[in-house]
């Protein structure tokens, strides 16, 4: 298993459909997994840290976690018949009987991501899932990203006024036709 991290999060709105983004660090592929569009608003809420006026699912097990007296371990994330997996890994015990005992519960994908944000715990994901389902993660040249910022730092204040009075519109020209000449 190796450490994942949200990347982003995807909307495919013409299809109703969003992907949570995930990318293990430094990696040149990232794993969409396939969630829906209200999932995708959630997972976003989730990482602003915006508080919603009522606790939604992955609050409420988050609140029921912890009053059992349990922490969220980690999150795994796997497949099984070409179909992701998840499983939320808790310990703890009654407060003043801690126990060293690991429960593994089973999730949807979704549910063990949200739940993993919440809990600021690390999500893990099988090397066979990352491998079978990673896409390229496309940037920018970086000759393209170096152009930019050399622009970008070498830009004055004075390059916008240049701008300025080249968008601007030229001075009335007298009447006539200037190619006319002038009667005597």
């Amino acid at each position: 298993m190796n450490e994942v991290s949200v990347l982003g999060i995807a909307f495919d709105e013409a299809n109703d459909v969003a992907a949570v983004i995930l990318s293990r660090e430094g990696a040149k592929n990232v794993v969409p997994i396939p969630i829906d569009i209200n999932e995708g608003i959630t997972v976003i809420r989730l990482l602003q840290k915006r508080k919603m006026p009522r606790p939604m699912t992955h609050d409420l097990m988050f609140n029921i976690i912890g009053d059992l007296h349990h922490k969220v371990q980690k999150v795994e994330i796997d497949l099984a018949d070409d179909q992701y997996v998840a499983s939320v890994l808790m310990s703890g015990g009654l407060e003043g009987k801690p126990e060293d005992k690991t429960i593994s519960l089973e999730a949807r994908p979704f549910d063990a991501i949200a739940i993993a944000i919440k809990s600021e715990a690390p999500m893990f994901m099988s090397e066979k899932a990352y491998d079978k389902n990673s896409v390229p993660l496309v940037m920018e040249s970086k000759e393209k990203d170096d152009d930019f910022k050399d622009f970008v730092q070498n830009l004055k204040a004075s390059d916008f006024n240049r701008i300025e009075r080249q968008t601007a519109e030229p001075e009335e020209e007298p009447e006539g036709d200037p190619d006319d000449e002038p009667e005597e």
